[in-house]
C-alpha cells in the first residue's frame, strides 16, 4: 500500500513539474506564471543526447497561452546535439542562453546574438563544428568555461572590450583559429583556454592580464611567438608545452616565477627575453624538452651576472645582455602582423575567408573598420 501510494505521488509530482511544459508551432516552451515568460527547452520526451530540432528555427519574442501573453527571455539546452539544426534566429527579447544551448549542433552555421543577452553559458556553442565566425556581444562580460571548445570550423572570433574574463576550455580544439585579439579589458584567462587550437599563429595578450591558468594556450603547435605582459609574475604549470614552432618568447617585467614544464617540448625555441631585473624562480624541468643548451637568454645589462649566478639558469646556451627598450627586430614584426590582422566581410556582415568582387568591409584587429570596393 505505501509503495502504491509513494508511486502515485512520484507521478503526480513528475506531471506537475511538466505542467507548464507546452509545444508552440514546434517550438517548446517552459511557461512561468510569475512575471509572464517564457523559456525556450527541449522537448521532454526526447533523450539527452538526441535532439530536438532540425533546419531553420525562429524563436518569437513572445508567445499567448490561454489568453495571456509570455515574453520569451531564456533559451535553455534546448538544442543540445541538434544535429540537424542549421540557423537560429532570436529575439532581442532573450537575455539568457544557458549551458549546452546548442552543443553539438554539428550544422549550424550561423547564429546572432542580440545584445539583449547578458549571459552565455558554459559549453553553450560547444562542438558546433559548422561554426566558421561568431561575434560576441557587447552586453557580456564573461566567456563561460567551454563556451567554443571543440568549434573546429572556427576562424574569426570578435571578442568585445566588455569581456573581463575568459575561462577555462573556452576556445580549446578550436582548430581552425590562426589569430585571437584579446581586448585590453580582460584580466583573467583560465586554464586550457586555448589548447589545442593548432593553428592559431599569433595572439595579442594586453597588460591587463593579470593571471593566465595552467595548459592555457599548450599544444598550439603553430604559434611561434608570444610576448607575456608585464602585470604576469607567474608562468604557471603546461602554459605553452609542446608549442613546437615557438622559437622567441617576451617575458614581461614582472615575472618572478617560471613553473613545471611550463615550455617544455617547445622544440624550435631559440631566444628567450626576460625583462625582470630580478631574477625569476625557474623549476628545473620548465623547458625540458626544449633543449635548453640551444637556447640564448637575453636580460639587461644590469642584471646579466645576477641571472649567471642562478644555478637553476645555467641550463641556457648564453645569457647575454639586452637593452629592454630597443625590441628585437622579430618583435616589431610580431606586433606588426597583430595590429594589421585584417578580417573580411560582406555587407550584410558574413566572414570571408578572402577577399571579393564589389565592396568589402575590412575590420582590422584594432577594431577599426573601412570599406573597400574591389574591382
Amino acid at each position: 500500500m505505501r509503495k502504491l501510494l509513494f508511486i502515485t505521488f512520484f507521478a503526480l509530482f513528475c506531471n506537475n513539474l511538466n505542467a507548464n511544459t507546452l509545444e508552440i508551432n514546434g517550438i517548446w516552451y517552459n511557461i512561468i506564471e510569475k512575471g509572464n515568460i517564457a523559456e525556450v527547452v527541449r522537448n521532454p520526451s526526447i533523450k539527452t543526447n538526441s535532439g530536438t530540432y532540425s533546419g531553420d528555427i525562429v524563436i518569437p519574442d513572445k508567445i499567448t497561452y490561454e489568453d495571456k501573453e509570455y515574453n520569451v527571455i531564456t533559451i535553455k539546452d534546448a538544442f543540445l546535439y541538434s544535429a540537424e539544426l542549421t540557423s537560429v534566429s532570436i529575439p532581442n527579447t532573450v537575455t539568457t542562453i544557458g549551458s549546452c544551448a546548442f552543443k553539438g549542433c554539428s550544422e549550424l552555421a550561423t547564429i546572432i546574438i542580440p545584445n539583449s543577452v547578458t549571459s552565455i553559458g558554459s559549453s553553450a556553442f560547444s562542438e558546433c563544428s559548422s561554426m566558421t565566425s561568431f561575434t560576441i556581444p557587447n552586453s557580456i562580460t564573461t566567456i563561460e568555461s567551454g563556451t567554443f571548445s571543440e568549434c573546429k570550423g572556427l576562424t574569426t572570433i570578435e571578442i568585445p572590450n566588455t569581456i573581463t574574463k575568459i575561462e577555462s576550455y573556452a576556445f580549446s580544439g578550436c582548430s581552425a583559429l590562426t589569430s585571437v585579439t584579446i581586448p585590453n579589458s580582460v584580466s583573467f584567462i583560465g586554464g586550457h583556454a586555448f589548447e589545442w587550437c593548432t593553428n592559431l599563429t599569433s595572439i595579442s595578450i594586453p597588460n591587463s592580464v593579470i593571471t593566465i591558468e595552467w595548459y592555457a594556450f599548450s599544444n598550439c603547435h603553430s604559434l611561434s611567438s608570444i610576448i607575456i605582459p608585464n602585470n604576469i609574475t607567474v608562468i604557471d604549470n603546461y602554459l605553452f608545452m609542446k608549442c613546437k614552432k615557438l622559437n622567441n618568447i617576451v617575458l614581461g617585467t614582472g615575472i618572478t616565477y617560471i613553473r613545471k614544464k611550463a615550455f617544455a617540448e617547445c622544440d624550435e625555441l631559440t631566444d628567450v627575453y626576460c625583462r625582470a631585473e630580478d631574477v625569476p624562480g625557474l623549476s628545473e624541468d620548465a623547458f625540458n624538452g626544449s633543449y635548453p643548451e640551444n637556447i640564448s637568454i637575453h636580460v639587461a645589462k644590469q642584471s646579466v651576472e645576477k641571472y649567471q649566478a642562478k644555478e637553476e639558469w645555467s641550463i641556457f646556451k648564453q645569457i647575454i645582455a639586452w637593452n629592454p627598450n630597443e625590441e628585437p627586430t622579430y618583435l616589431n614584426a610580431v606586433k606588426k602582423v597583430i595590429t594589421t590582422k585584417e578580417n573580411y566581410y560582406t555587407i550584410t556582415g558574413k566572414h570571408l575567408s578572402a577577399p571579393q568582387r564589389g565592396l568589402n568591409i575590412i575590420k582590422k584587429s584594432d577594431g577599426t573598420t573601412r570599406k573597400v570596393l574591389i574591382k
